[in-house]
């Protein structure tokens, strides 16, 4: 893709963005509810990694001030999804009505609290004048892009197995990594071409795994129980070595190494 048309991609990414955002902003502070938490994070993530992508077009100050902004918002109300995450796990598990009950009650008072985090609608930066932004602009996105994706790559292909073995750093890069691959993925995909590329396939996978494990942590440091914590720890372990051989299919496919050097 040439500089100018992932520009314009780019551009309308952004646009598409803040038009969610207005919609999901509203509903989640009125109700709080665990499919609009979710959205709201997964917007806020996506916007922190499309505005990066622009900062010598938004300019730094701006730039900055909105990740600090989403990350404030994302990070109180992440705290709120750990809750929604170790409730649903409570309920499969035939939890006894007290413990459910602690939970939800933890979560009311982080909901109280993060809600007052985001009382202001946060706008995404947007470029001035992008239907006529000139080649020089364009090519500074786009070797923006092209770096972030390179470095990611670098890091997902590099990273230690087992995946279980990571220390907790590495652990949240290699997350941080596989997301940033995979929204800039679809940044320089239509909606159809993203449902049928394998590659953005085996990425969402991969990903998905590891958002189990990581749920499966989280809800472990919020319960006290012995028994939950035990089988929480194998629930993990047994998504851990799924995520292995699906990072091992991920680094051995075609699609991956014909990214190496670009991913649009």
């Amino acid at each position: 893709m040439k500089p100018k048309k992932l520009y314009r991609h780019w551009v309308k990414s952004l646009q598409h963005l803040q038009a969610a955002l207005d919609r999901e902003w509203p509903r989640c502070r009125k109700h709080g509810g665990v499919e609009s938490i979710h959205r709201l994070r997964v917007l806020l993530r996506r916007g922190r990694i499309y505005v990066r992508q622009g900062r010598a077009v938004l300019g730094r100050y701006d730039v900055r001030v909105f990740c600090d902004r989403a990350k404030t918002v994302s990070n109180a109300v992440g705290l709120v999804r750990d809750c929604d995450m170790a409730l649903q796990w409570l309920r499969r598990a035939g939890a006894k009505p007290a413990e459910i009950d602690a939970i939800r009650k933890k979560r009311l008072r982080l909901w109280q609290a993060g809600r007052n985090k985001f009382k202001e609608p946060l706008a995404i930066p947007q470029p001035h004048n992008s239907k006529d932004a000139s080649e020089k602009i364009a090519r500074k996105v786009y070797s923006r892009l092209l770096e972030t994706a390179k470095k990611a790559w670098q890091e997902v292909h590099a990273c230690p197995t087992p995946i279980i073995n990571l220390k907790n750093l590495q652990w949240h890069e290699l997350r941080r990594d596989l997301r940033r691959l995979r929204y800039l993925r679809e940044l320089v995909l239509t909606p159809k071409q993203q449902r049928q590329d394998r590659l953005l396939r085996l990425l969402i996978h991969l990903q998905n795994l590891l958002g189990t494990a990581q749920n499966c942590q989280v809800t472990s440091t919020l319960l006290k129980s012995c028994p939950y914590k035990l089988k929480l720890a194998e629930e993990r372990r047994k998504c851990l070595e799924k995520a292995d051989s699906a990072l091992d299919k991920l680094r051995k496919s075609r699609e991956w190494r014909r990214i190496k050097s670009r991913i649009c």
